[in-house]
């Protein structure tokens, strides 16, 4: 091994030399253990020295195909070759310490037919290889052939319908997270990625059912066609990340290939233009008849998936009504689905309750939530979708979203350094110009700042002429109307309107408090992602309020 080292790689052949001269020493603390000479486990240099030694014996074979990874090698020629440097191959590692291990050895007959004395000089060389055929046939996991794909990905089918079953024994908004970020299209990538899983849409169409299966029966909600496809959409487009393995396919392994081109062409020693990958050329054109257009960045998985995102959304995504309109914008407005990536935690109070988890779901999907029933406010009728208690002036849920708000952003400017007081008195001697909070020491130029939250519903009849035109125009006709309540105390005071709508949509104002919240934050804890997390519990207030308004507003029974 020295030797090899000295010939090829002489630039660290004295630092490995040292280290087999004598024992590592391993240190504890202050202890000291000896170790063994050589390189340890972990170190870099040991998968180079392992393959410098195995390097000449690997060139001096013969077989037409000889693929090597470290310790991992491909053969592959007539049977007589494949035989005589699998002799070669025992014979010349046995000199130097290596030695083959005949249980992880595979055998594959490319012809189909197995022939029966080369069967037996094989398994006398390695007795228990193992004999891999068309369906099992296998390489770090993924279908070499075609024939393969499905037997391989129905076993990880199986194990996930396996999990399904065990999300319903928990929290619905705890199972829901699982889902969309581990055992959903999380566990299936890697397969969609190195087979071609977009041959067989049948299949992949009753994996799609089984997930929608799940997934209603975890949220208790009823999907149809057109709330099931926007399920399905990433969060930022207004879905709730919960994707579909048909739409998945293609983008991964085109990804995919696309991305080992440059890897392949220099182990193969080809030409990246005359380089072959298996079923590429068959992918680009089933994806050519689907979407027409091509990503400039091809080896990256994001730009292809946003290809057919935006077509299910222009195909998929018309709404008729002006409810429905609106919903849909709001939803997709930059941070209004935040709350769905928070990490369900009592601890940090972004867990929210099943039922209310249900409901906050619906809404965003515009699922039908309750039977038609009169409002506790004697004055309308609450709908199947339970919008109306959104902004019924009864309703229980207004009071306590509006608190929660304030007290995050107490909570929140307190932690940065900024301690603030809940409703001031005094700032005027108008009784009515009372807002939610101010700063106790200078916010801006020498300024307090003081603040006035609010949450106006999206859809509310009043709103929805102008939810319809843009997302956020509610939120900041809110912030404008609370500028002009508190023109008098701007002078003195640094004010900002916090205005947010009930689908999660936070005014330009609000947003900008924020940021320099979560700057604060980040100044202070070193953690990067505290803005974010701010963003996220603000929204989790705003749903789990939103929830708490259309229980509200149920009649109360008995």
């Amino acid at each position: 091994m020295l030797h090899q080292v000295k010939s090829r790689t002489p630039s660290i052949f004295k630092f490995i030399n040292q280290c087999y001269a004598k024992p590592s020493c391993l240190f504890y603390g202050e202890n000291i253990i000896l170790s063994q000479t050589g390189a340890q486990q972990g170190d870099p240099t040991g998968p180079l020295l392992f393959s410098l030694t195995l390097q000449n014996i690997v060139s001096s074979l013969s077989s037409e195909l000889n693929v090597w990874y470290l310790d991992d090698g491909t053969l592959g020629g007539t049977p007589s070759s494949v035989f005589n440097d699998l002799n070669k191959l025992i014979e010349e590692s046995s000199k130097i310490g290596l030695e083959l291990n005949p249980t992880k050895c595979e055998i594959f007959y490319c012809a189909g037919n197995i022939d029966p004395l080369f069967q037996v000089e094989i398994e006398n060389v390695l007795p228990g290889i193992r004999i891999k055929s068309d369906c099992d046939l296998e390489l770090l996991g993924a279908p070499l052939l075609e024939e393969g794909c499905i037997p391989s990905f129905t076993q990880r089918f199986e194990d996930m319908k396996r999990m399904f079953g065990r999300l319903k024994q928990l929290n619905s908004h705890v199972a829901y997270f699982l889902l969309k970020n581990c055992f959903n299209i999380p566990k299936m990538t890697y397969v969609l990625r190195t087979s071609p899983m977009w041959k067989f849409p049948d299949y992949l169409n009753e994996i799609d059912r089984e997930i929608k299966s799940t997934l209603e029966s975890l949220l208790n909600l009823k999907l149809n066609d057109s709330q099931w496809d926007q399920t399905t959409l990433p969060i930022k487009y207004g879905g709730i990340g919960i994707r579909k393995a048909s739409d998945i396919c293609l983008p991964a392994f085109l990804s995919s290939a696309n991305s080992v081109k440059p890897l392949m062409s220099d182990i193969l020693n080809v030409n990246e233009a005359q380089l072959v990958i298996g079923h590429l050329n068959s992918a680009l054109s089933t994806w050519e008849n689907k979407y027409s257009v091509e990503p400039d960045t091809k080896n990256i998985q994001k730009f292809w998936d946003e290809i057919v995102i935006k077509q299910v959304v222009e195909q998929k995504m018309n709404f008729t009504e002006s409810v429905d309109i609106a919903r849909f914008k709001a939803v997709q407005a930059e941070g209004a689905g935040t709350w769905l990536d928070a990490v369900p935690s009592k601890q940090v109070g972004t867990l929210i309750e099943s039922r209310a988890f249900r409901i906050c779901i619906g809404l965003r999907l515009g699922c039908t939530l309750v039977r038609s029933h009169p409002c506790i406010c004697g004055v309308a009728s609450v709908d199947e979708k339970g919008l109306h208690s959104l902004s019924c002036q009864k309703s229980v849920g207004r009071f306590s979203r509006h608190a929660s708000l304030n007290n995050v952003l107490k909570r929140a400017l307190g932690a940065g350094g900024i301690p603030c007081q809940l409703e001031p008195v005094g700032l005027t001697r108008d009784v009515n110009l009372r807002p939610d909070g101010i700063s106790i020491v200078p916010w801006e130029n020498g300024k307090h700042l003081i603040w006035d939250a609010t949450c106006t519903d999206t859809l509310a009849p009043s709103n929805l002429q102008y939810s319809v035109r843009e997302s956020g125009l509610c939120a900041e006709n809110a912030c404008r109307k609370k500028h002009e309540k508190y023109a008098m105390l701007e002078e003195n005071y640094e004010f900002v309107g916090f205005a947010v709508e009930t689908f999660g949509v936070i005014c330009k104002e609000g947003l900008g408090l924020l940021k320099k919240i979560g700057k604060l934050l980040i100044d202070k804890t070193g953690n990067v992602r505290a803005g974010k997390y701010l963003r996220q519990i603000v929204g989790v207030e705003v749903q789990r309020g939103n929830a708490a308004c259309v229980i509200g507003a149920c009649p109360i029974s008995g």
